[in-house]
């Protein structure tokens, strides 16, 4: 299941470089990225949500280009690695509701500052677009610490109508996030076939709790373009336990993917992760009490996320 941002996520990952013994031993998997390197990452999100509130259904839809890098700026002696994360650019483009339709792009000098959609959420993309923070990744690609994350946007997110839309901006929601997008790796050599597990079950603050699981499948070598790839399936489950105040409102309920599937290539020579694409989908009832009352809220989303490795930035 991946847990997406509205913002600058920037799906970054640390190097992954592989090494392969004899077919007999497997393929190992494991990160390396060299001191000072800058790897670059672009993110497109497609996200889907319909909301049926008394009756009436709610459209929403949220199309996110983000492209972010990570530079590593050493280890420490447990071998973790301290990487700088960076955004680089963003673009947004989202249709909410009755509320009508809006766009962001970092590179342009255009901002909508006069809806009520751009009052709240153009501030908050626009510190994100250019954001910088920290985190510590273990050897195996355990993401172990964010720093950094959560001062971001505390301030903007106070009071803001928008901030559950914009999901969870914790240093523990990024942490888990970044788990997701990248796979912590085995510590053995994997046959073709072999699978692995990484469980997650983790608070995130203002928005509730998030229990899941993702199942790996080493499917073998394989080759994109004229590159040699390792191939690797992810199958996902997860809930999502809601618990928000906001503007007035608390909302409570249950979330639970209903599919997540992904299929992620990682470039065997160059070491590092060349594409990953996701789907997943959500749904569950939740209950609205706003003003005394006690409204019933049917809640789907459907998400498809593709994740690339770029040479440079355009």
């Amino acid at each position: 299941m991946k847990v997406q941002r509205f913002g600058a996520v920037g799906a970054i990952l640390v190097g992954l470089a592989t090494s392969i013994a004899t077919a007999d031993d497997g393929l190992q998997l494991q990160y390396k990225q060299q001191k000072g390197e800058r790897i670059i990452y672009r993110n497109k999100s497609e996200l889907k949500q319909s909301q049926t509130i008394m009756g009436m259904t709610l459209e929403n839809t949220f199309n996110t280009d983000a492209v972010s890098s990570a530079t590593l700026d050493g280890t420490d002696e447990k071998g973790n690695a301290q990487v700088t994360i960076k955004n680089e650019r963003l673009k947004v483009k989202a249709t909410i509701g009755p509320l009508g339709d809006y766009s962001f792009d970092s590179q342009s000098s255009e901002r909508d500052m006069a809806s009520m959609i751009g009052v709240y959420l153009t501030p908050m993309l626009e510190r994100m677009s250019t954001a910088t923070y920290q985190m510590v990744i273990a050897p195996d690609g355990d993401v172990v610490e964010v720093k950094g994350y959560t001062e971001l946007l505390a301030d903007l997110l106070k009071d803001n109508p928008f901030a559950g839309a914009a999901g969870s901006h914790s240093n523990e929601a990024a942490k888990m996030q970044y788990s997701e997008v990248f796979p912590k790796l085995p510590k053995k050599p994997l046959k073709v076939g072999e699978t692995w597990e990484v469980n997650a079950d983790m608070p995130m603050p203002g928005i509730g709790k998030v229990r899941g699981r993702s199942v790996y499948r080493y499917v073998g070598p394989d080759k994109v373009g004229d590159r040699a790839t390792a191939k690797i399936e992810v199958n996902g489950e997860a809930t999502i336990e809601l618990d928000i105040d906001q503007a007035g409102s608390k909302v409570t309920g249950m979330l639970t993917t209903t599919a997540a599937r992904g299929t992620i290539q990682f470039d065997v020579a160059a070491g590092r992760l060349l594409s990953h694409e996701s789907t997943n989908s959500v749904s569950g009832d939740l209950n609205v009490n706003a003003g005394g009352m006690n409204i019933p809220v049917r809640h789907e989303q459907n998400q498809k996320v593709t994740v690339d490795y770029l040479e440079k930035i355009d």
